[in-house]
Order: C-alpha cells, then structure tokens, then sequence
C-alpha cells in the first residue's frame, strides 16, 4: 500500500499546547504508511523550523484575518495545494482552519477531512458560529482529546456521538527521563529560566496570559499565599494579550519582588521540573496540556475543577481540585501543600505513575494512525476515490 498524503492545517506553529501536539505528532508518524506536511493559514511560527528539521514539509498562505480579499485568496490557494498535492486526509487545529479548510478540501477533492475539538469556545461573533456549523456538515469527522470535549462538540453543532472519537493527548517517553517527585527534590535547584532561584518553593503558573487561562486568578492568590507563606516565590511563563494588565496587577499588589514573568518557555519541562507545585487555574479547558506534562514529570498540580481536567487529575490523590475562580480556595490549597510537603511529593509521583501507563504520546500516535486509516479505509469503501502519493 502507497502512504497517504496527511496536511495539517493549523493557524500558525507558535508555541502552544495544540501546536507543539502537531509537532509531535507529525515527528512520530510511521512513514510507511503517512507521508505529513503541515500548513499554516498564516505564518509558519517558531515551532515551524523544529517540525522542519525533523523531515516535514511547513508552508505558509500568509493569511490575513479581517480581510475578505485575502480569505478569498486563502481559500483559492489552499484548495490548489490539496488539489496539487494529492492530499488523502486533511487533519484541522481551531475552528478557523476548520472553516476555511473543509470548503476548500471539499473543492479540492480530497476524500477525508477530520476536525479536532481540543478547547471548549464557541467561535467568537454569530457569523462564524454560523460558517461553523455549516462547516461541521461537511466535515468527515471530529477528533475531541477529552470526553467533556465530545459532549461539547455534540452540544454545539448537533453532531451525532458517532461522528466524534475521543483520543487523550500523552507525554512522550523520552520527556519523562527519570524525573518525577521521587527522583528530584521538593527545593528547586536554585535556578528558574537560568536565572538563580535560591531555596525558596516556587509556585508556577504556564501557559497563554489570557484571561480564559486564569493567570489573574494566580496572582491573586499569590498574593494571599505571600502573606502566610512570605519566602514562596511564584512563576508565569507565558505570552499573550493580558501581560501589561497583569504587570500591572502584580505592581499593584505588591508583588514585584516575588512573581517572575519569564515570557514563553520552550519546551516547558524546563521549568515545570524545577517547581514545587504548578497551578492551573484555567476558567475552562478541554485536557490542559501542562496538567499532564507536570503530572508526568512528577509535581503536584493544583488545578480549576473545570471542563475535562477531572478526567485527568483524581482529586486529593494524583492533585488537588478548587472551584473555578475562587482565588480563597486556591490560595488556601497551595498553603496547605507548602506545610505539607509530603502529601504533595506522593501526590506526585502517583501522577507520575498514572502518566507513564495511562497517558503515554506513543498511544496517542497509534490511536490517531488507526483513525485515520480507518476513516481512509470507509472512504475507500463506499466507493469514494482515494488519490495516494
């Protein structure tokens, strides 16, 4: 059998949970049965040039968002690149690459178009929502990485359980290596992002500075924590549209001298490895990528019970759940793990445990593979024409 010719369609490859799980994924395929290339409706972004050198083509429509000329153009040439690259499956990332990309495959001929479901936001503005929906009818099927992801989809769209497959995202092998709680200590090793750290807990919060992701949320308690606990320290590694307002909110309340805000950390494991706890306090998720990657490396996470995280984390065995938004609650969980060490170290090499046999990438790649090959296959025989490269 020929391989298959697999686009990835995505926005841009800068970092993010759903980018660096492309780039994962496309590095792991079994290239004798898929052959991958990865397209960015607008630029190709900072992890492009890693998906690159690991053999996978990245190219770049250059996209405009706002512009009708330039979607109508976007369209136009994506439809030609399926078209002329005999593309088989067309695998989206985010509602815009879905909406833009299915008319356009559809146009193209190309058999499979399959939508992922990895967040739980409706498309912004009643227009959309609308091309959204009317999209989902043309769409082969949905790949959601949680279960509350599924029933989201379903709710959103009407779209029936059966055109909707769960896949859990995973951490690959090698990120594991021998960490987890029972090989490094609670202390940090006197260094976050390359800069010293001293002996102090330190408390991290990763992920985009947006207020969905609830980076509000961890400087205020931060600032409760401070005040019981005065030699923590605490982390935001990340980027986004909220860093100004956020600054100035940590000035406000004092915290200059205790909380660091990095910028984007790439991969995050560097820093995950180096906390006593890390803090999730999203408003909503589907299956948040740095619960995993820090439960795998086992440290304790104190995450918003919100969305799919309860399918990943059991409270008060493998981490510790507070109600979305209650900055007290939070405040006074990471308190009581900073006092008692012990339940948080156990808490994390459980988390460890559970990653290393339930949530492991390699399971995650072999899944996708035989969806894929499955929807191909039931392309194949209903009589549809498979073009393979």
């Amino acid at each position: 059998m020929q391989a298959f010719n697999v686009l990835y369609l995505i926005e841009s490859l800068e970092v993010g949970g759903s980018e660096v799980f492309v780039e994962r994924l496309v590095s792991r395929l079994d290239r004798s049965m898929f052959v991958p290339m990865v397209c960015c409706l607008a630029r190709k972004g900072t992890l492009a040039s890693r998906v690159e050198n690991g053999g996978t083509r990245v190219m770049s429509l250059d996209w405009r968002l706002g512009s009708s000329r330039s979607t109508m153009g976007t369209v136009e040439k994506l439809t030609r690149l399926v078209r002329n690259e005999r593309v088989d499956l067309v695998h989206s990332f985010f509602y815009r690459p879905e909406i833009l990309g299915v008319f356009s495959a559809r146009l193209a001929g190309a058999p499979v178009f399959l939508a992922s479901q990895r967040d739980l936001l409706a498309p912004e503005g009643r227009i959309v929502r609308v091309f959204w929906r009317l999209a989902d009818r043309l769409v082969t099927h949905v790949v959601a990485n949680s279960e509350e992801g599924r029933r989201y989809r379903e709710r959103a769209v009407g779209r029936p359980c059966s055109k909707t497959s769960v896949i859990y995202n995973g951490v690959p092998a090698e990120e594991l290596g021998a960490g987890g709680a029972e090989a490094h200590p609670w202390q940090p090793d006197g260094r976050v992002n390359g800069e010293a750290a001293g002996p102090n807990p330190v408390i991290t919060f990763v992920g985009r500075l947006h207020p969905v992701k609830g980076p509000d949320v961890f400087v205020r308690a931060a600032e409760l924590v401070s005040r019981v606990v005065p030699d923590a320290r605490f982390v935001m590694a990340g980027d986004g549209p909220a860093r100004s307002e956020l600054r100035d909110l940590i000035q406000r309340l004092g915290l200059d001298a205790i909380v660091t805000m990095p910028g984007a950390v790439s991969p995050p494991g560097c820093i995950l490895k180096q906390s006593s706890l890390v803090v999730c306090p999203s408003r909503t998720e589907s299956f948040p990528t740095v619960i995993l990657e820090a439960m795998g490396l086992g440290v304790a996470v104190v995450a918003a019970k919100v969305g799919g995280v309860c399918e990943l984390v059991e409270d008060g065995v493998d981490g510790f759940l507070f109600e979305s938004e209650n900055v007290t609650q939070l405040a006074e969980l990471v308190v009581g793990l900073l006092r008692d060490r012990e339940r948080a170290v156990s808490a994390g090499v459980r988390a460890r445990r559970k990653v290393m046999t339930r949530f492991r990438f390699e399971d995650t790649v072999a899944q996708t593979e035989a969806l894929y090959l499955r929807l191909l296959e039931g392309r194949r025989g209903s009589g549809a024409m498979l073009v393979t490269s």
